[in-house]
């Protein structure tokens, strides 16, 4: 570890960093320590060390948000290339 080290400053949800503590700790860890592992993973992968990516839904709830739509546009609150452009 350098000699030399800067506070690192940041705002997060109080529930996940009492969850971020909680699992670091299970793992053996300091919460400092276990951002230190990520942040040195994302400075030798380049950026994150997993992939980030938009979720994609399951067909159950894709099937559920166009049938929801559907009758949306039927009860004419959404336009019919809505559902295409969306």
């Amino acid at each position: 570890m350098s000699a030399s080290t800067v506070p690192l400053g940041n705002r997060v949800d109080t529930n996940l960093k009492r969850a971020f503590d909680a699992t670091a700790e299970e793992l053996g860890l300091s919460p400092t320590s276990a951002l230190t592992v990520f942040m040195k993973r994302f400075v030798e992968e380049g950026g994150f060390p997993f992939a980030v990516r938009k979720r994609t839904p399951t067909e159950t709830e894709y099937a559920a948000e166009m049938d929801a739509r559907y009758r949306a546009m039927r009860n004419g609150n959404e336009q019919a290339h809505d559902l295409v452009e969306a």
